[in-house]
């Protein structure tokens, strides 16, 4: 503003496009950016040894299509997907009668397209979406997720009845959805359901900064595809491998050498992560909540207080992990400290407060700058405002 160049950071690219940012770079992984009220940039590495490992489930689910993350179209790479998990469909189900190709909206509509494409399949919208119902795998609570469930879909009959039907998601994650959504397909009248999942068995929680459920919850942990489609009840349940997953992701960026994609491997980029670790942070969830609001010692007691009023929520019950991320990450750097294992503040040696939190790293994973996760790189923009 007057005069001067006006920055901004964000998640994705997509939001310096909705304001009329030029986007400049990706900020790379381990880097810290501080940028003054006089609009000052200053930048500095600050990882002993960088690596760039992006989250693929941001490409599977939470990104927005028309964003590029990391020189990646989310678009493209969901198309990939598409062709990928078609292929696997056709190669392992080319004895069953498929009528229709209907996707979950919205996430799955340009995967379940392709993978109608490859089957040589009708691609047809069966369900209305309510856009008004949030996103039901992260709301607190099984009876409210399934109440949602019905809220937020409504089925066209028209385009069920006397069918097969193959239902293709984004991914599966407790299970919940898919089981209100294949009965609500067998309710508009389809003589068989299938379903097929975008993303691999999702089996192991995050620890990166996605509000994912605790291992329990997952209806992948511990289970086998036959014994989860029994328990969603469809007549057919097929996932994506994930090499494929990679595969199309990469397609559009080469150089990318690894994903962090420890939900559906149990590989943690950090290499710091154990059973005995999740454990404890399993326990932090449950036991942390009361404290994090009562204790006037707790950090950003009166924020998250407020964010708690807001939303309505009961204080007396286990906060959503959406809430709770900062209280936990505080705790996990405490953790690390008593078993010695190393960070790497010393090697950002600048003497503002903010400039260090704001780049601090563990294993040259870039953590969360301004917002976003952990272990996900970040939208820098530039606007010349006279």
């Amino acid at each position: 503003m007057n005069g001067r160049d006006e920055y901004m950071v964000a998640s994705e690219s997509v939001a310096l496009d909705a304001v009329g940012f030029d986007f400049l770079r990706d900020i790379a992984p381990g880097e810290a950016v501080y940028i003054t009220f006089d609009g000052e940039l200053f930048t500095r590495q600050c990882a002993l040894e960088p690596s760039l490992s992006p989250c693929i489930f941001e490409f599977v689910y939470f990104a927005r299509p028309d964003s590029f993350i990391d020189k990646i179209s989310v678009y493209g790479a969901r198309v990939n997907m598409g062709k990928k998990l078609g292929a696997k469909i056709r190669r392992e189900w080319d004895d069953l009668d498929i009528d229709v190709v209907i996707p979950i909206p919205e996430t799955s509509c340009d995967v379940a397209l392709e993978i109608a494409q490859v089957l040589d399949k009708p691609y047809r919208q069966g369900f209305v979406k309510n856009r008004y119902v949030g996103r039901t795998f992260i709301m607190p609570g099984q009876q409210l997720r399934r109440k949602s469930v019905r809220r937020k879909l409504n089925a066209i009959r028209s385009e069920f009845k006397d069918k097969s039907v193959l239902l293709v998601d984004d991914s599966i994650v407790r299970g919940t959805t898919s089981e209100q959504i294949i009965e609500m397909a067998r309710e508009a009248g389809a003589k068989r359901v299938y379903m097929a999942s975008a993303a691999p068995e999702i089996r192991f929680p995050n620890v990166y900064g996605i509000d994912m459920p605790s291992a329990n919850e997952l209806i992948a942990h511990g289970r086998e595809v036959d014994e989860i489609c029994n328990i969603i009840g469809a007549d057919g349940l097929i996932f994506q491998d994930l090499t494929d997953l990679e595969e199309a992701v990469r397609e559009a960026n080469p150089d990318i050498q690894q994903f962090e994609s420890s939900v559906f491997s149990g590989h943690y980029v950090t290499k710091d992560i154990n059973q005995a670790y999740l454990e404890y942070l399993e326990s932090c969830v449950m036991t942390m909540p009361k404290r994090c609001v009562s204790s006037s010692k707790s950090w950003q007691t009166s924020r998250y207080t407020t964010r708690v009023d807001n939303q309505h929520i009961d204080k007396t019950r286990p906060l959503s992990r959406v809430f709770l991320f900062p209280i936990i990450n505080n705790l996990m750097h405490k953790h690390r400290a008593k078993t010695h294992v190393p960070h790497n503040d010393s090697a950002c040696q600048n003497g503002d407060e903010q400039y260090q939190s704001t780049g601090h790293n563990r294993a040259g994973v870039n953590k969360a700058l301004f917002f976003g996760n952990m272990h996900q790189n970040r939208h820098a923009g530039i606007q010349q405002v006279d």
